[in-house]
């Protein structure tokens, strides 16, 4: 049996379109996010069954008959225009004017702006099972750290509004050439600052918990959706033994339990001067601090790989926000290695499902640990 990845692919390209991003639902199933030979991107879904393919394109063209959904052969459903089965308010938030589609992961959730640039909104569609937990996390507050502020909750349409926080994200300022490195450093500096005010917040609302076994069992996850799929290749044996030395890092025993972002990148966090704002607390949970130092080191080492920014100005950034974060206490240093391990498996697995950034993503399995 062909690997979904790839039959995915090859109907892309018969449409003309090309596979940046894929969501793995199932073997036999995944999200996809497509780019057209404009540079625009597209949400789609791809199916090896025909009959779940038709079952699918029917569905979402009911629910958005203007949209222009298509079904093109080898199993690819097109979805432009926010059209949706599962988020129903979606495609009518969509109509109003000035909204532009952000972000679209079919079936699960999306992303819009409106506005005009002094009152531009940002909202956020779930299926209506999430819109509760979307709303509670989205009203966590940080002292100290700039939060988008919610101003309305739609429970009909399954929406999430809030309004936009000023300034640019870590990922554009490292790809900045005009940025000096030594600016950069200051930027990270601020960024530890945030990250432990963030740890350091006294916080009520009902989140999971989240421990060390959690999130060995999320990267072992991706790593099985990548092996299922066939991604790994001769990778496999990399990512399992990084793996198994991170549950090995992780026994030494449990940190205090904070309030964690859990998905704590560069793209997260928005800096405007010097002060940091935090976006998106979806995966919010209770749990050991390391875990999301661990999660943005890792990203940063990542976007070097990438080419985003040089290797030395990746590694002055990461440096200036541990710095910034200030002193830990000895038995981080294990705690802190076993979580890095732990990401490095898992960015690989995840990024297996983006071909252009597969190879690359690739070099966190076979990288010294730091």
């Amino acid at each position: 049996m062909r690997p979904a990845l790839e039959l995915a692919a090859e109907a892309a390209a018969g449409a003309d379109l090309a596979v940046v991003k894929a969501i793995p639902r199932s073997p036999d199933r995944l999200g996809v996010e497509l780019r057209r030979p404009d540079g625009g991107m597209l949400a789609g879904q791809w199916f090896r069954h025909s009959g779940e393919a038709l079952t699918a394109w029917d569905q979402t063209r009911r629910s958005a008959p203007t949209s222009g959904v298509r079904l093109v052969s080898g199993g690819l459903l097109l979805q432009p225009g926010g059209a949706d089965r599962k988020l129903r308010g979606l495609h009518l938030m969509l109509a109003t004017p000035g909204a532009v589609l952000v972000a679209h992961r079919p079936e699960k959730r999306a992303v819009l702006r409106q506005g005009a640039h002094r009152a531009t909104t940002y909202v956020k569609v779930v299926r209506p099972s999430r819109l509760a937990a979307t709303a509670a996390a989205a009203r966590l507050t940080v002292p100290g750290v700039a939060t988008p502020q919610v101003l309305a909750v739609d429970e009909a349409l399954g929406t999430v509004t809030c309004a936009e926080l000023p300034g640019r994200t870590l990922f554009d300022l490292l790809a900045d050439p005009t940025l000096t490195d030594g600016w950069i450093e200051k930027v990270g500096y601020a960024v530890g600052g945030a990250v432990r005010r963030l740890h350091q917040a006294a916080v009520t609302t009902d989140l999971p918990s989240h421990d060390a076994a959690a999130e060995l069992a999320v990267a072992r996850r991706w790593a099985a959706l990548a092996a299922e799929h066939h991604l790994l290749g001769d990778r496999a044996d990399a990512v399992h033994r990084l793996l198994a030395e991170a549950e090995e890092e992780l026994r030494v025993g449990t940190g205090p339990v904070v309030l964690l972002h859990r998905d704590l990148h560069d793209k997260q966090l928005l800096v405007d001067g010097l002060e940091v704002g935090m976006l998106d607390f979806d995966l919010a949970a209770f749990g050991d601090p390391a875990l999301d130092l661990a999660n943005l080191l890792t990203h940063l080492d990542l976007r070097a790989r990438q080419q985003r920014c040089s290797t030395e100005r990746a590694q002055r950034c990461a440096a200036a926000v541990r710095q910034g974060y200030g002193p830990v206490p000895e038995d981080w240093r294990r705690r802190l290695a076993g979580y890095e391990l732990a990401t490095r498996a898992r960015l690989a697995c995840v990024y297996a499902f983006r071909p252009a950034q597969a190879e690359v993503a690739a070099q966190l399995v076979r990288a010294p640990a730091r």
